[in-house]
């Protein structure tokens, strides 16, 4: 059951209950009851009521399975809605108090009615309403909203893009306007408690007439609803886009188009769901002049209903397709109101250069065979910043050195590097692990420089590095985040040190912070073959669809690095940052544990949701809670591998074993044998093992066999007569055959 309430604000607590909006999430429309009860209050604060009965589960929000009933919800003293001249909802005061239930959850909602143009976006319109019947009914219905990126134009007060983020991972609420966007914010912050817990909402101000904007900063603390570098790439992968109410005037509809086109286009999955009520009585200078802003925001699109009276053909189209939603098979969850014929919900995608194949109504197929200008224009400028970025790290020609650094010898089997924000537990997570003594104070940048520890574990040697405290612009040098950031590169595994308690906005810093200079979390290399050649030309393959870049694109990200003899073949349906990740070069992929400290000040319910998350570990310094099981985590994400050697006629060596690694060269017989020593392997006959990896015992196996973890290896040599007349296992500088040889040849010729 979904619940949106009225309220207003008194001494600091919200009183519930005040006015309602009832929502029905049932997929049976024939079947549904419900109300819709509304008060006019003095106040600019409203709570909706989402309420309803569902048969079965369902997933909703973050995860929570809802199940409610039918009899659940008492509609005696309701009263219902109506609706003036204009369109507009009556508001009568409703006085007795309903039972919802306890399946519900409230969103809290400022507004300001008023007739004012400009200040539309203060207020609920019919139109939002009705798109928050559809969005509900998606989310109920498919998980295609789930985990997506999201973005709504034209917010007004945020309702829609609130919804998003009860199953969004990443929720962009636009507008215009300092007032309409602060109060965005206020709503956004009555409502953090109910999106889903993995979901990031930022409200920012999106002017339709100039994007990108100009202005981006590097810092999300320079202007409140300014854009940073790290957003308007965010905004690149965005799946879905909602507006309401945003069809006004013709200046408005043109530049809403404008911006549709940039957005739309960078992607063939991207879709707009625009719901508005048809208006033809004002504009946004006053309400004098007749409009017909409807007609001109038809203007630009090709309607599927268009062609329903002409035969199936083929034809090209170049422009935004929309696709009208039947409303009569959307459940109304807002009860009470009158829909009316003047509302429509559309679907709108954008097409280029496509072959359009139209067939009798439901039917209709669009078949996205190119990108759009659109598209190479991005992937030129994020060709572009790969290429400075990389050039402002490496340092200048002929410089005197690159200073004092924080590298140290590697020892042991394997590195691990400790990374995080000052004052968060990395140098007492070093002194519990390894007993190695690293300084602790409860003042930040405590450590200046790498102090090495030894980890011992299962046999092995782990050299643990505790790293100074890195901040945000550590890419750009500040903090001397560079060096730090230079070391961990030569680290087999990251350990993301995070204070439990501002875990989130720690994590997303540190993770763009190595990703600028190249660092690629729990991420796999793109399967891209990339070859530079002298002469050819560029050649371009793949085994599979593209759906992201194509061969024009890729020739002109090629072009922006002056390569123009080269061989791509691309093996999976890979973006354009992997393209420039292939051609830098220079990328690492990293695994990286998120060790979430200072578990012992936050609530059971936080450290609970931080221990579900990939990846991660909670513990305790303090306390010395679950150290053993960050243990085990490091161990399993290092993948080493215990080979212990077995002499011929003697018991196995279980004290010094052979550590392998995937990473560090593999883990076969020719691997073993190349690290004990590299003139081995052209004396080993085969080898005998014992272990998981062998299916009897002993096995014999060659050089190709894959060993596992603590397999007994023994190696058989080759027998002097099996040298094939090399003699490699005797000495003959002197033998008599070799000195007949001498004398039966030839002098030289002179």
């Amino acid at each position: 059951m979904l619940t949106f309430l009225y309220g207003h604000q008194t001494g600091g607590l919200y009183e519930m209950g005040l006015d309602r909006i009832t929502i029905d999430p049932l997929p049976e429309i024939q079947q549904l009851s419900g109300l819709l009860t509304l008060s006019r209050q003095d106040d600019d604060r409203r709570r909706y009521m989402f309420a309803g009965r569902v048969r079965r589960r369902r997933r909703v929000g973050g995860g929570a399975a809802v199940e409610s009933h039918r009899d659940g919800l008492d509609t005696a003293g309701a009263k219902v809605c109506e609706v003036d001249e204009d369109g507009d909802l009556i508001l009568p005061r409703r006085t007795e108090q309903t039972d919802w239930g306890n399946d519900s959850f409230v969103i809290t909602i400022q507004h300001h009615v008023t007739s004012s143009i400009p200040s539309v976006g203060l207020q609920v319109w019919r139109a939002e309403l009705v798109l928050a019947d559809f969005v509900l009914h998606m989310m109920y219905n498919h998980s295609k909203f789930d985990g997506i990126v999201a973005v709504e134009l034209g917010a007004g007060t945020g309702l829609i893009g609130m919804l998003l983020a009860r199953a969004a991972n990443t929720v962009f609420i636009t507008d215009h306007g300092d007032e309409v966007l602060g109060n965005c914010v206020k709503n956004v912050h009555l409502n953090a408690r109910l999106f889903h817990e993995k979901a990031s909402v930022y409200v920012r101000e999106l002017d339709w007439n100039s994007w990108p904007p100009k202005d981006i900063e590097n810092s999300s603390s320079q202007r409140s609803y300014g854009w940073i570098v790290s957003e308007v790439e965010e905004l690149n992968r965005v799946t879905l886009l909602v507006a309401a109410d945003v069809i006004y005037s013709d200046d408005l509809t043109d530049a809403l188009f404008s911006i549709l086109e940039i957005l739309l286009s960078a992607n063939q999955e991207k879709v707009l769901y625009l719901a508005l009520e048809k208006r033809y009585n004002f504009t946004m200078d006053d309400l004098d002049v007749v409009a017909n802003g409807y007609s001109h925001f038809l203007s630009y699109i090709k309607l599927e209903d268009d062609d329903e009276e002409k035969d199936a053909k083929e034809e090209c189209w170049c422009g935004f397709v929309g696709k009208r939603i039947n409303l009569e098979e959307i459940p109304q969850y807002v009860r009470g109101y009158d829909r009316g014929k003047d509302v429509e919900i559309l679907e709108i995608k954008y097409v280029e250069q496509s072959h359009v194949t139209l067939f009798p109504k439901h039917q209709n197929i669009i078949l996205m065979r190119y990108l759009t200008h659109t598209e190479y224009h991005l992937g030129q400028l994020k060709a572009k910043i790969a290429k400075l970025r990389t050039q402002l790290l490496e340092p200048p020609k002929g410089s005197s050195g690159a200073g004092e650094g924080f590298e140290v010898t590697k020892f042991g089997h394997g590195r691990v590097a400790l990374i995080g924000f000052p004052s968060v537990g990395k140098s007492t997570l070093l002194t519990m692990l390894t007993g190695t003594h690293s300084e602790a104070a409860s003042y930040e940048f405590t450590t200046l420089t790498c102090i090495p520890g030894i980890i011992h574990y299962n046999d092995t040697k782990i050299q643990l590095l505790d790293l100074p405290g890195i901040i945000e612009g550590a890419s750009e040098g500040k903090g001397r985040g560079r060096q730090v950031i230079a070391v961990s590169k030569s680290s087999d595994i990251v350990l993301m040190v995070l204070d439990a308690s501002k875990s989130e906005g720690h994590r997303q810093i540190l993770t763009k912070e190595l990703e600028s200079v190249g660092l690629r979390l729990n991420k796999r290399p793109p399967q891209i073959y990339f070859k530079k050649k002298k002469t050819g030309g560029i050649s371009f393959n793949s085994t599979l669809t593209l759906t992201h870049v194509d061969e024009k694109l890729c020739y002109q990200i090629l072009h922006e690095y002056k390569i123009h003899n080269a061989e791509v073949l691309f093996r999976e349906d890979a973006t354009v940052d992997d393209l420039i990740d292939v051609i830098e070069g220079n990328r690492k992929y990293m695994k990286c544990i998120y060790v979430y400290n200072k578990i012992d000040v936050v609530g059971i319910d936080d450290v609970d949701r931080l221990a579900r998350q990939p990846n991660s570990v909670v513990i305790s310094c303090n306390l010395k809670l679950n150290l053993d099981r960050l243990l085990a985590k490091m161990w399993e994400e290092m993948g080493l591998v215990r080979i212990y050697t077995k002499p011929q006629g003697q018991q196995p060596d279980f004290s010094d074993p052979v550590v392998l690694s995937a990473g560090r060269g593999g883990c076969t017989v020719e691997d073993f044998c190349n690290h004990i020593h590299r003139s081995l392997i052209k004396d080993v006959k085969y080898v005998l093992v014992w272990g998981v990896s062998a299916r009897h015992y002993p096995q014999h196996c060659g050089l190709s066999h894959t060993l596992q973890d603590e397999d007994v290896v023994q190696i058989v040599k080759k027998k002097e007569k099996e040298d094939g007349g090399r003699g490699r296992f005797k000495s003959h500088s002197n033998a008599p055959a070799r000195i007949s040889d001498r004398e039966k040849k030839a002098p030289l010729k002179t």
